[in-house]
């Protein structure tokens, strides 16, 4: 009898950390694929509160980085190491965009691109094209392409990789994406060829994928734990958050930290609230508004209104601003010691200013 007490013990034991496990929507695995040992994050999109983003090294472009010194930056749940990069220039070979901006033009390779409510698509860059990235928040180019619409698509010649080391065998790196909007960050240390690594990606069921940069730059981090460090500097890493915008609200002296307990357990159930928060951390307060004020209706609970009072009162300064600059109505406070006198600014120009 007590022996089955103790056993019933166990198996409630495992069943509750399994439950907190897949509570979780950014998870960390290690697998045997077709064979082979691979280290696996796996990343659950349909959680509006996770964000996926590159990371470029400091004071970039020109330069590179520690692994853990970007890291010791950004403080993300997880990372990996990002695209390909000239070692002499140190310039990344394809487009990045972060937050929506542009900060690297590459065009090159394949890319995968996500937008502000995190769907994922993969496509190739048109060879030396511009592309405009309007409605994505996210983008990394690298390659070659592995998986596309589920069956293997490896033709790197024809994507525009010359150099013999991408064909050899090495420790590899790929991001993928499954059929129910789960990424997939993916290291492989055995050496493997392209081949192998795209067959890895389909066993693990993703329907699109790419190849990352890989060998020294290889590199996987997960909740304060260094997976493999790069055996070189980098330019540019690929992030994961769960719920970000977490330290960002909890210093916001608006926001309580009772509040934000209660926005994290509006953002679990209801999704039209969560997208809202999304696009509020993410700094477009219109769209914020917009779904924090449909999320709102119908509802008594206070957080609901009151982050529909803050989106409002951002986006509302946010049009003011704007309407400011373009009257040439501005007013600037100069300071001389200890005196100060207001003067006003020559009307605007008729064009929109440069965003910095």
């Amino acid at each position: 009898m007590k022996i089955l007490l103790e056993i019933s013990l166990i198996i409630i034991a495992a069943v509750m950390l399994t439950a907190v496990a897949l509570a979780e929507s950014v998870v960390f695995q290690n697998e045997k694929v077709n064979g082979i040992n691979v280290k696996i994050i796996y990343v659950d999109l349909s959680d509006l509160s996770v964000k996926v983003t590159p990371q470029v090294s400091q004071n970039f472009p020109g330069t590179n980085e520690n692994f853990a010194g970007m890291l010791h930056r950004s403080k993300p749940t997880a990372a990996i190491n990002g695209t390909y990069f000239c070692i002499r220039t140190l310039k990344p070979v394809g487009d990045i965009v972060i937050d929506g901006k542009l900060v690297n033009y590459g065009g090159f390779g394949t890319v995968m691109a996500i937008t502000s409510d995190n769907k994922v698509k993969f496509f190739s860059a048109p060879w030396g094209r511009r592309i405009e990235w309007d409605g994505f928040e996210t983008v990394i180019s690298a390659g070659p392409r592995l998986l596309k619409a589920g069956r293997v698509s490896l033709y790197p010649r024809a994507e525009g990789f010359r150099d013999p080391r991408v064909y050899s065998y090495a420790q590899r790196s790929a991001v993928g994406v499954t059929g129910g909007n789960k990424l997939l960050l993916v290291y492989v240390p055995k050496p493997v060829s392209l081949r192998q690594l795209a067959n890895i990606m389909k066993t693990l069921d993703c329907v699109e994928a790419m190849a990352l940069d890989g060998g020294s730059s290889t590199g996987l981090f997960y909740r304060g734990k260094f997976i493999k460090k790069p055996g070189r500097k980098l330019t540019n890493l690929l992030l994961v958050y769960q719920n970000f915008g977490t330290r960002a609200a909890r210093e916001n002296s608006k926001i309580s930290s009772g509040e934000f307990e209660n926005i994290l357990d509006a953002i679990s159930s209801d999704r039209v609230f969560a997208r809202g928060m999304r696009m509020y951390w993410c700094g477009n307060y219109e769209e914020a508004y917009r779904y924090l004020n449909e999320a709102s209706k119908g509802k008594e609970y206070p957080i609901y209104f009151k982050m529909v009072a803050l989106a409002r009162e951002v986006k509302e300064n946010r049009e003011k601003k704007k309407t400011d600059y373009n009257t040439g109505m501005n007013t600037v406070v100069i300071f001389y010691g200890q005196s100060k006198r207001e003067e006003s600014v020559v009307p605007a120009p008729t064009s929109t200013p440069d965003k910095k």
